[in-house]
């Protein structure tokens, strides 16, 4: 990267010397997660949205390779379970009220609107489709189309009066979602709920 450039980086802050393209937006895996969570500070009782995480193909900017990814986070699913996500739709009019849109492209950009469906599965992996639009950051994309295969990274329980162990963990979550074939493990200061290693736990 030469010196204009990084000053203008540094100085700039959404400073970039090419436009994202539909071309740009390619696929080459990602993750979804569950995540148990709630804020007194706002009054947000506790609740169980769900994030899916799309990794693009890097994009050349100012010179250099720069990661590129799709976020559609803080989704909520009534009824869903980790083991039967196929068929979930759910969708946003506004940013962050609750879902979250957004791309990772040297910063973060929002988008107002957007449509989520998981099309399919198998085992924990997800087949999902992703639609933003409304770009509010000036990203330069009307739309933000993805569809990709992800990995399931688990549940996160992150609780402000956290569980004190993991069959607590696993009870707290259950009053949101089937957690048959789930099990507990610490993790930062918190729990992930994972598929148990155990086969014969898991559903069926």
């Amino acid at each position: 990267m030469d010196v204009r450039a990084r000053v203008g980086r540094l100085l700039g802050g959404r400073r970039r010397e090419r436009k994202l393209t539909a071309a740009d937006l390619v696929v080459v895996g990602g993750t979804w997660h569950g995540l148990l969570m709630d804020n007194p500070n706002i009054g947000r009782a506790p609740g169980l949205t769900w994030c899916f995480d799309f990794e693009l193909e890097p994009v050349e900017l100012d010179g250099e390779p720069t990661p590129l990814g799709v976020s559609t986070d803080f989704v909520t699913l009534p009824g869903s379970r980790w083991w039967a996500m196929a068929g979930q739709t759910a969708e946003g009019s506004c940013f962050g009220e609750p879902i979250e849109a957004s791309v990772q492209f040297d910063d973060g950009y929002r988008f107002d609107s957007v449509r989520l469906e998981v099309v399919g599965q198998r085992g924990t992996a997800l087949v999902v489709t992703s639609t933003a639009r409304g770009d509010i950051d000036g990203l330069g994309l009307d739309e933000v189309a993805v569809r990709g295969g992800l990995e399931f990274g688990g549940v996160l329980v992150r609780l402000s009066d956290p569980p004190a162990t993991a069959p607590e963990a696993l009870a707290r979550l259950a009053a949101f979602t089937d957690t048959e074939g789930l099990a507990a493990v610490a993790d930062h200061g918190g729990y992930r709920v994972d598929p148990s290693s155990d086969p014969a736990a898991r559903p069926a």
